[in-house]
């Protein structure tokens, strides 16, 4: 390359971090794009980020990944990792896994712990390879960066992963939680709440929780109340929500008013004050109390709103995309019927309707819960099986889980079918718990590694997502 375009190009380069206008860049990209089409490739780079990120211009991705591409190719090897990132955060995986094994050819480094974390999510479609992932992410971690360790401490900690294992996460997480660490902090108050991984205890939970407020996880703050309601402290429960109020924690409004309502707080709790909170947030219009009023009602609270006029309060919000106020909708719909007036009637429209809105796990089990509830049993699980066989181990995930949560029985037959199909069951499948049932459910378990979340109850809910997860990676 000439020194003259050397030259222009690093006059360019202060000209574009000097840039505040959009006149500003459009003289910086005339300068890139006659030196890139010279085959200066840093120029292209440099276009590439510009179009791709939008700055001070429309944003054209397209035009982005163009550049970024071109750049590569012309030799400055950089631009494949860059490509690689653009790639995936534009859900082109295949494409993705391709510049980044191109990046890793070149020696570019600094990408690995993305290329784990999208091996292990499957985002490289038929090039993901979750256990090369895995043990590409356990490698990263034993270095001394935190980063890698949480996120292989959130491996061990989903079922979803296919990896799950509380006990790793916990041995993962608990050095970090010691040494002062935030996040790690919470999580390890979170294992301490669950029992996963860890013997249950509420003291050493609220501690942690605590540690992780001070640390500057102010919402650890809500976790710590709750444990201390959990242990019989329900007042100092409440000065702690008090507190996170005072620190500006979202939702812990929502809690105390809760508290009060449902007499969570022992002698603290004020029912007058609870309702005085709901009522102030209904009349303000603030779609959270008024899914917080409807859920309240939906489990036989009587705060002497009008529900149907709290439904059409908050259904302006569900139908802008508040995934909460839908979820809270549908729920006060399925479970009260007789008083969501023309609403009942509408059930299946709107589950269709917010299907864009709702978490997919929400989503699967509003599907299911309409199914079981509008459908004789031998119909529903007919339904229900053909969804299955039809689904993606993350919507089969999500499924099985929320059948779980609409009908144990439901569940129950669904597992004794899955696992007959393994030829892992030879009784009958007749939706019961059955001892026959029960020994092959925890033998599954075991061969799949995780006999101890089983062994103390099949359908509980850990228990659950665990066979969920291992039944799903089996599709």
């Amino acid at each position: 390359m000439s020194k003259e375009v050397t030259r222009l190009y690093k006059q360019t380069e202060e000209i574009r971090k000097a840039a505040r206008t959009q006149d500003d860049m459009k003289e910086v990209i005339s300068v890139y794009q006659r030196l890139a089409e010279q085959g200066h490739a840093r120029s292209a780079f440099r276009l590439g980020n510009i179009y791709f990120r939008g700055t001070l211009v429309d944003r054209e991705p397209e035009l982005g990944l163009q550049y970024y591409e071109s750049a590569a190719t012309m030799g400055f090897d950089p631009a494949w990792r860059y490509l690689g990132v653009a790639l995936l955060s534009e859900e082109r995986g295949e494409e993705a896994f391709e510049a980044l094994d191109k990046a890793s050819e070149a020696g570019i480094t600094g990408f690995e712990l993305i290329f784990a974390k999208s091996h292990l999510r499957r985002k490289f479609g038929r090039y993901s390879d979750p256990e090369e992932g895995l043990t590409l992410l356990k490698a990263i971690a034993k270095g001394g960066d935190v980063k890698p360790k949480i996120e292989l401490a959130k491996v061990y900690s989903d079922p979803r992963t296919g990896f799950a294992n509380y006990e790793s996460a916990f041995d993962v997480l608990k050095p970090l939680a010691d040494s002062g660490e935030p996040a790690a902090l919470q999580r390890v108050a979170k294992l301490y709440q669950s029992g996963l991984g860890v013997r249950r205890s509420y003291p050493k939970a609220s501690d942690y929780y605590f540690q992780a407020a001070e640390a500057g996880q102010s919402d650890a703050l809500l976790g710590a109340a709750e444990m201390e309601v959990r242990r019989g402290k329900p007042s100092n429960g409440r000065t702690t929500l008090e507190r996170a109020i005072e620190t500006g924690v979202e939702g812990a409004d929502l809690q105390l008013a809760n508290g009060h309502i449902r007499g969570m707080l022992g002698s603290k709790s004020d029912r007058s004050l609870g309702v005085s909170m709901i009522k102030e947030g209904v009349e303000k219009g603030d779609p959270r109390y008024i899914a917080l009023a409807l859920n309240l009602r939906a489990d036989n609270f009587k705060l002497g709103f009008d529900s149907k006029a709290l439904l059409e309060k908050l259904e302006p919000s569900a139908n802008s995309g508040n995934a909460s106020a839908a979820a809270s909708l549908l729920r006060f719909v399925r479970q009260k019927p007789r008083l969501s007036g023309n609403y009942a009637s509408q059930r299946e429209a709107l589950i269709n309707r917010y299907a864009d809105t709702l978490s997919e796990a929400t989503l699967a089990e509003e599907k299911a819960r309409f199914i079981i509830d509008t459908q004789s049993t031998r119909a529903a699980r007919a339904a229900l099986s053909k969804m299955l066989s039809e689904a993606s181990a993350d919507e089969y995930y999500d499924l099985m889980v929320g059948v779980s949560r609409a009908d144990k029985n439901v569940y129950t037959y669904l597992i004794q079918s899955e696992l007959a199909q393994l030829g892992a069951y030879s009784g009958k499948k007749n939706g019961r718990l059955t001892k026959k049932t029960l020994n092959s459910v925890v033998r599954f378990c075991r061969d799949s590694g995780f006999r101890d979340e089983c062994q103390h109850g099949p359908l509980r809910g850990s228990a659950v997502r665990m066979v969920s997860a291992a039944l799903a990676k089996r599709q």
